[in-house]
C-alpha cells in the first residue's frame, strides 16, 4: 500500500496501461496490469517539486500524456497559475500555454490536451431555462491546448451541461453531461469543433431535475473498455443535504437502479446491464465495483454471483493508526482494485488487491 498525509494529495490516475500514484509534488510510481506496483519518481520527472504544488489532473494514454500541476483548488484563489505538462521522451516538459483557470479533470485526443475548467459555482448555479431555444453554439469551459499553443475551444448547444472528461482505450478524447432543455445524459467526441452530441440510451427515462445542479437526476460516468470503446454508468443521483426534497422525487424511472451499457469504438451500444445501489466504477473488462456501508468493496462480474472483499493487513498503516472510512475506489485494470482509505490522525491511503 502507499501512505501519505492528507496535505499530500494522494491520487491515482489511470492512463492506459498505467496508473500514475500522485503523491506529494509529483508521482511516487506507478501501477501497472496483472504486476506489482512500482515506485519509480522519474515518471514525473520535470515537474516542479518545490512549494505547495501538486498534480492536479492527468489525461491520455501512456506515454502520450498531459499532466497539470499547481497550487490552487479554484482559479478564484490567490496564487501562481497551474501549468500543463507534455510527456516527451521520459520526461514532462512544460507547455508555454498560459491559463489563469484549474483543470479539474484531462483527456487527450490526437495531440491536443482537453483541461475541463469550471469555475467554483458551476455545479451549484441550478437551472438556466434562458439557454432554451437557443441556435447558435457556446464554447465549452474546455480549454484546448496542442504543443505551446491553444487551439479552438469545444462548441455545443447553449444548453448543453458538461460534467467530466474521458479517454478511450484508443486516445480518443470524450465529453459527457447534461442539458438544460433536455432529460437524458449525452456524450460526445472532443475531436469536432462543434460536438455532436449522442443521447445515452435508457438516460432519458427520469425527467426530473436536481435543485442544487439544475441536471437530471440521471448522470452518465465514462471509464475506458479494453475493446477500444467505453463504458458508460447510469446513476441516479442521491438527494443533496442542502435539498432533501429531492429525494421525494426519486420515484418510478428516477429511482432506477444503476445500469451499465458499453459503447463500441464504432458507436454502437450494447444493452443495459442492472447493477446493485451502490455500483460506482467500471473496470476495463466491464466488470463493475462498488464501495459497500460495512467497508468492504464489492466485485459485480458480468456473469455470475457478486463477491465482496475484505480490506486485509496490508491496507493497516504502518504507526498502527486506525483506519476509518474508504473514501475512493479506482479499477484500472481487470480485477485489481485500488482502495483509498483515511486513517485517524492526518494520513490517507491507497491500498490494492490483486486478484
Amino acid at each position: 500500500m502507499v501512505v501519505g498525509t492528507n496535505a499530500q494529495h494522494l491520487s491515482l490516475f489511470h492512463v492506459g496501461s498505467r496508473a500514475l500514484i500522485a503523491l506529494g509534488t509529483t508521482f511516487w510510481g506507478y501501477a501497472q496490469p496483472q504486476a506489482a506496483y512500482v515506485v519509480d519518481a522519474r515518471v514525473g520527472e520535470g515537474l516542479p517539486t518545490a512549494g505547495a504544488s501538486h498534480v492536479q489532473a492527468v489525461g491520455g494514454i501512456w506515454p502520450e500524456i498531459a499532466v497539470v500541476s499547481g497550487q490552487k483548488e479554484l482559479a478564484e484563489y490567490a496564487g501562481p497559475s497551474s501549468v500543463l505538462f507534455f510527456e516527451r521522451e521520459g520526461a514532462l516538459v512544460a507547455s508555454k500555454a498560459a491559463f489563469t483557470d484549474v483543470p479539474r479533470m484531462a483527456a487527450t485526443s490526437h495531440g491536443v490536451a482537453y483541461l475541463f475548467i469550471p469555475d467554483g459555482t458551476y455545479f451549484i448555479g441550478g437551472l438556466d431555462l434562458g439557454r432554451c431555444g437557443k441556435t447558435s453554439p457556446a464554447d465549452l469551459p474546455i480549454l484546448a491546448i496542442r504543443g505551446d499553443q491553444k487551439v479552438a475551444r469545444p462548441r455545443a448547444t447553449r444548453s448543453f451541461f458538461a460534467q467530466a472528461l474521458e479517454t478511450d482505450a484508443s486516445g480518443n478524447g470524450f465529453v459527457v453531461g447534461g442539458d438544460m432543455c433536455r432529460p437524458g445524459a449525452f456524450v460526445a467526441p472532443l475531436d469536432a469543433s462543434l460536438l455532436q452530441l449522442e443521447l445515452v440510451p435508457e438516460s432519458a427515462a427520469c425527467t426530473e431535475r436536481t435543485n442544487v445542479e439544475g441536471m437530471p437526476f440521471t448522470h452518465a460516468y465514462l471509464f475506458p473498455s479494453s475493446a477500444g470503446g467505453l463504458y458508460v454508468l447510469l446513476v441516479n443521483q442521491a438527494a443533496s443535504s442542502y435539498y432533501p426534497d429531492d429525494a421525494k422525487r426519486r420515484t418510478g424511472a428516477c429511482a432506477a437502479p444503476p445500469r451499465v451499457l458499453e459503447r463500441s469504438a464504432t458507436g454502437t451500444w450494447s444493452a443495459a446491464r442492472v447493477l446493485p445501489e451502490n455500483a460506482s466504477t467500471i473496470d476495463p473488462a466491464g466488470t463493475a465495483w462498488a464501495i459497500t456501508d460495512h467497508r468492504t468493496v464489492m466485485r459485480i462480474p458480468q456473469v455470475g454471483a457478486p463477491s465482496e472483499i475484505a480490506l486485509g493487513a496490508s491496507c493497516e498503516h504502518a504507526t498502527a493508526a486506525k483506519l476509518t472510512d474508504i473514501l475512493t475506489l479506482v479499477v484500472p485494470f481487470p480485477d485489481q482494485p485500488w482502495i483509498g482509505v483515511t486513517y485517524e490522525g492526518n494520513h490517507a491511503g491507497l491500498c490494492v488487491a490483486y486478484l
